[in-house]
């Protein structure tokens, strides 16, 4: 038995030595085997290279193999029936089973079992143990040595508890993947292909302590064994260094060997050194390579010239030399700035395409990347639009796939009973038994409705109490439609509900229902014609995933009932446990194809032959790599294990060091060039700052550059994938007069593509025009008589286009059964709509009502309204009632601040919601008044108006003029008119003021019950105008009421009224001409009428492109009545 090393340094030709070793020994010894052990993802590429170097290109007595297919191999040659493996979706699936069990016994993990990845958590931790030979004993040692330190002894104490449940259930039934060699370990000897073959263990940066037990039973039977390892000419080949040393895994690797051979009395290993011949490297054609592979992670730092730049003289710099290294002056390594992730990955596409005019095929060009998760969708997307092929080496979890998330929403809706979310979710997933119209329609209306519950899906519905028609027909039309869409859904989910909703079943019931359920709604045959279009659009990568999930699905409901079927659970733990296996569960990659460029990272990529290599992400974010979830042992934790002795996997210190070895590993692959990008922020915007590997680089090349590439913009560049069209559309809407880039594809444009341009400048500067509907499409939208409130004019004042959407279109918000702010005021008003006009028809004043019959009547009407605003959705939730509470409170306090306000005045209220309809020209005019009160003098009756507003608003003559405040004063002309119709002429009609009453519950500080009474009268006092005539400004109370500052006179009332009736009937003749203008106004404050409007998406109003607000300068009262008076002065002396 003979130990054969193979030592050279990255790239040096190790492989090239063992293969044209172990090739040209096999065409020699015929009768003997040679067995190639290499890691899973090398398993291709190894053979694919042996059978290129063999004479015939045939491998007779060669084998390829990993550990485990070597295994299985030996396994059917002994007849070994071995137990079934269970791969880590059955073991995740198991141990969530026996942790569930044993809850009450695991003291530190039991109350964390249920959170997601928890368990993946601690299957990760008892792979672990099995790897490095950690037993229930070794755990027992464990425990004993932790001590005082609570945190870990309880972990570890629980870990015993979860391990010995664990083996408890798989003894005598199955054996976990990491026990597979163990098992193998026991039958080496009875192999006869094993027997005096040659070994050859190519490609591993180290092995665990199983791997190295299999080994030694290896070198027992075998003849021979070559080891390849990674380490450069100046390391002592035995000796085991410090962990923080570059080679210390070849090294640690080279010691444990010795001592196998030794412990086992076999001859001294025989070392072949490879790589003093720079001509039969990698590195042949580049010295800057060679340089990065002899140097990076090395002490002292050697640095690399280039003889031109540095004007290197050998003779004068003797003792420099040492540390510094003549070279030539091409860029074989370069580093580049861009902003963010996705630019690096268009960088490289843009490489890729002059490369390819430089005739490199895709094959001869890899990237490599700092953060997978990142920058390999990224790969996928902007390679894939320029129509790059690729590989992306990267396991795809099914959790994202459209008939996964489905089943899931299936469960959800079913343990949740029917709630809103869950049925939605499921519906308008992408195989859903409803159209897109259909699941819209049933979406506005369970939200508008509330319907929860599976109950309420058995019976009729009734749409009329959620959407009351005006047309009967209609209405009976939408009724049908609506419960024919719940009879469908009902009907197809009826089945599995029932099975599955109530009490407990086992596992092999859950799996039966749902896999029926798959048939009955025919998911294969949706998914069968969606890979068929896949495969059409030319997307292998979604053809295959496709192709493949309804048997991944079915294998995970096949492990659930092989290894659980007959336990019984809740729907929300089979819920868990059926997440738990769709999350272990992977799509097979399809293998990269002849000439591809292959995406990958430091540690899974098995990168071969690359002339090219692009590393990604080269910034603090991704190098140091972060450590992800930190696992059940903490950092501390491991470190103190290690230090007792106990071999486990590495700990964070650790890994750093073996980071730096993956990383020489990856940046000596390229021959040619090697490219460092970085970025300046990440995806989450946040900044990030280049890794410490850019300045160790700059250290060895101090006269490398660093690229700025937004500012080094070539021709391939700016072209980019769309022949240069985003850069012209950035360069129009930046207006960049420095940067002649855009000005020159804008050119080429004009030349050759002029209505491509167009397009483009139509678009760039486009500008919402003055658009207007001829008048008989508006008439067809709103008659030839206008119908509508002051709020529908208040809204056309404020935007036109707004008034078109929500008047003429009747786009609406979806109704939501929720109660939003504004309900609030809207069952505040109703209430007391109902108290006012209870004291209107008992012919009693506010102040008569004593305080215990006053809260007395308002809780009698609260409750009223109640009940039945919006179908009782305040009875819905506990939030719900109290919001009622707090509603109740405001209302007796907004009663008790009316009461007292009446009793300081001699105005009564004469009326409550007072309904009215104006004559404007073409337009009726309607609405309600809140409250009317009047004061009779002795050849006077004086109205003044209320109205009730949840807000803190008051009123602004600058807005009236506007258009966007008339509503008080259209409420002031009805009273006025109604007062008329009923006194005719015996008595003059005086406006006497237009008011605001904030309905609240104001917080107030002060303890002493009369100047807490004071506050309360300030707070409720109301905001507006009055008439400054002595009997009105004594009537209503002084100051107490309303402010006695705000005063105008009569005649301007009039005025007001006479603007009002002007504008209404100006607006009227707009609105039936056509007018729609997108027209948002801006005032002086910044504050505009886009800001809650719903109809932006429609609009697409935006300043920034150049649309335009009206500017509205704030009038000062004054200019108000200066304007009106001038208006209408003479027609008041003529009348």
């Amino acid at each position: 038995m003979a130990v054969y090393f193979v030592l050279g340094g990255s790239g040096r030709g190790k492989s090239y030595f063992v293969n044209h070793t172990v090739v040209e020994r096999a065409q020699a010894e015929k009768d003997k085997t040679f067995l190639m052990i290499v890691p899973e993802q090398a398993t291709m590429q190894t053979q694919k290279e042996i059978v290129d170097i063999s004479e015939h290109q045939g491998i007779m007595n060669i084998e390829v193999q990993s550990f485990v297919r070597l295994a299985y191999r030996i396994f059917g040659e002994t007849g070994m029936t071995s137990l079934p493996a269970l791969d880590d979706m059955g073991k995740t699936l198991i141990l969530h089973k026996v942790l569930l069990e044993q809850e009450k016994n695991l003291h530190y993990f039991g109350r964390n079992v249920h959170k997601k990845g928890y368990v993946a958590e601690i299957k990760s931790f008892l792979s672990e143990m099995m790897q490095y030979g950690i037993d229930e004993e070794g755990l027992d040692d464990m425990i004993q040595a932790a001590g005082s330190r609570m945190a870990l002894k309880s972990k570890l104490e629980d870990m015993k508890v979860a391990y010995h449940s664990f083996r408890t259930y798989l003894k005598d039934n199955y054996i976990t993947s990491e026990e597979v060699l163990t098992v193998l370990s026991g039958v080496v000897s009875q192999s006869k292909l094993l027997k005096d073959a040659v070994i050859c263990l190519d490609g591993f940066t180290g092995f665990t302590p199983v791997q190295y037990q299999l080994i030694e039973e290896l070198m027992r039977v075998c003849s021979d064994i070559y080891v390849t390892v990674t380490m450069d000419e100046s390391q002592e080949l035995f000796q085991p260094g410090e962990k923080h040393e570059l080679f210390y895994l070849s090294k640690k690797t080279t010691a444990h060997f010795l001592h196998m051979i030794k412990d086992n009395g076999m001859e001294e290993p025989e070392v072949f050194r490879v790589g003093e011949e720079i001509g039969k490297t990698r590195f042949h054609d580049s010295e800057q390579l060679g340089h990065l592979e002899r140097s990076l992670f090395r002490f002292p730092v050697k640095a690399y010239h280039e003889n031109a730049a540095m004007g290197y003289d050998k003779e004068n710099a003797e003792e420099d030399s040492k540390n510094v290294v003549a070279g030539d002056d091409r860029e074989d390594i370069s580093i580049h700035l861009l902003k963010q992730p996705q630019e690096e990955i268009s960088f490289v596409a843009e490489c890729v395409k002059k490369l390819r005019q430089e005739g490199y095929r895709y094959r001869d060009i890899a990237v490599v990347a700092g953060d997978m998760e990142v920058y390999g969708p990224l790969a996928r997307d902007i390679f894939g639009q320029a129509h790059i092929p690729c590989f992306v080496d990267q396991k795809k979890t099914i959790l994202a796939n459209p008939l996964v998330n489905m089943l899931d929403a299936l469960l959800d809706m079913i343990q949740y009973d029917f709630r809103y979310d869950t049925v939605i979710r499921y519906l308008r997933g992408k195989y859903s038994m409803l159209s897109q119209e259909e699941t819209d329609l049933l979406d506005n209306y369970l939200l508008a409705s509330g319907i929860r519950g599976a109950g309420r899906w058995k019976g009729e519905w009734n749409a009329a109490k959620i959407y009351p028609f005006r047309d009967e027909e209609q209405g009976q039309e939408f009724n049908q439609k609506i419960n024919d869409i719940r009879q469908n859904v009902w009907k197809n989910i009826e089945e599995i509900y029932i099975s599955i909703k109530t009490r407990k079943h086992t596992v092999r019931k859950f799996a039966e229902a749902l896999i029926q359920f798959m048939e009955e709604q025919n998911f294969y045959g949706k998914l069968t014609e969606d890979v068929e279009a896949f495969r059409q659009m030319g997307d292998a990568g979604a053809a295959k995933e496709y192709d493949q999930i309804y048997g991944i699905i079915l294998d995970v409901l096949d492990r659930l009932v092989e290894l659980l079927g007959s336990e019984k659970m809740s729907l929300k733990e089979f819920r868990e446990l059926l997440d738990t296996g769709f999350s272990e569960a992977r799509v097979g990659l399809i293998p990269p194809g002849v000439d591809q460029i292959v995406v990958g990272d430091l540690t899974r990529t098995r990168l071969n032959h690359v002339k090219h290599l692009f590393f990604l992400g080269v910034t603090d974010a991704n190098i140091p790599s972060g450590s992800g979830g930190g696992g059940i042992l903490s950092a501390s934790e491991r470190s103190f294990l290690e230090q007792e002795d106990f071999e486990m996997a590495p700990t964070e210190r650790q890994k750093l060091y073996t980071e730096q070895f993956y990383l020489y590993l990856t940046l000596t692959k390229p021959e040619e060039h090697l490219y460092l990008c970085l970025c300046e922020v990440g995806n989450d915007g946040k900044e990030q700052k280049p890794a410490y590997l850019i300045e160790r680089m700059r250290r060895l090349y101090p006269d490398i550059t660093v690229h700025v590439e937004d500012q080094c913009r070539d021709t391939v560049r700016i072209l980019g994938q769309d022949k240069g069209m985003t850069y012209l559309i950035k360069g129009l809407r930046d207006r960049s007069i420095e940067d002649t880039g855009w000005q020159q594809i804008y050119t080429y444009y004009k030349e050759h593509d002029p209505e491509e341009l167009q397009k483009i400048l139509a678009a760039a500067f486009y500008q919402p025009g003055k658009a207007k509907l001829v008048r008989e499409n508006a008439e067809l939208l709103y008659g030839d008589t206008l119908y509508g409130s002051a709020s529908r004019f208040e809204l056309y004042a404020s935007c036109a286009y707004r008034h078109f959407l929500q008047y003429g279109l009747h786009l609406e918000e979806r109704q939501e059964r929720t109660v939003e702010f504004y309900d609030i005021g809207n069952v505040i008003h109703e209430t007391l709509e109902l108290y006012t006009k209870d004291l209107i028809l008992h012919k009693r004043s506010w102040q008569d009502v004593e305080e215990s019959e006053r809260r007395q009547k308002a809780e009698q009407y609260f409750q009223q309204v109640a009940e039945q605003y919006k179908n009782g959705v305040l009875q819905d939730t506990a939030r719900n009632h109290y919001l009622m509470k707090t509603m109740k409170r405001v209302l007796h306090r907004t009663i008790a601040a009316i009461s007292s306000q009446m009793g300081q005045g001699n105005f009564e209220t004469v009326s409550s919601e007072l309904r009215f309809e104006q004559l404007h020209g073409p337009l009726r005019l309607r609405g309600s008044v809140d409250r009317v009160d009047q004061m009779t003098g002795e050849d006077a009756e004086y109205i003044s108006i209320v109205d009730y507003k949840t807000g803190d608003k008051d009123v602004s003559l600058s807005d009236f003029y506007y258009g966007l405040q008339m509503q008080l004063v259209i409420y002031l002309q009805a009273a006025v008119d109604a007062a008329k119709g009923k006194t005719g002429n015996r008595k003059k009609i005086i406006p006497a003021g237009i008011f605001y009453f904030h309905p609240q519950d104001p917080i107030l500080e002060s303890v002493d019950a009369k100047d807490k009474e004071k506050k309360l009268i300030k707070e409720f006092r109301m905001k507006g105008l009055l008439n400054e005539a002595d009997p009105v400004v004594e009537g209503i109370g002084g100051d107490g009421v309303t402010s006695t500052k705000n005063c105008v006179a009569e005649k301007e009332f009039n005025y007001f009224m006479k603007y009002t009736q002007d504008t209404l009937e100006k607006m009227s003749e707009d609105i039936l001409g056509g007018a729609i203008e997108v027209n948002p106004y801006r005032r002086e404050n910044d504050k505009t009428s886009c800001e809650y409007c719903p109809y932006h998406g429609v609009c697409q109003f935006d300043p920034r492109l150049g649309n335009k607000y009206r500017s509205l300068m704030k009038l000062k009262d004054e200019q108000v009545y200066m304007e009106l008076k001038e208006k209408y002065a003479n027609e008041a002396k003529t009348e």
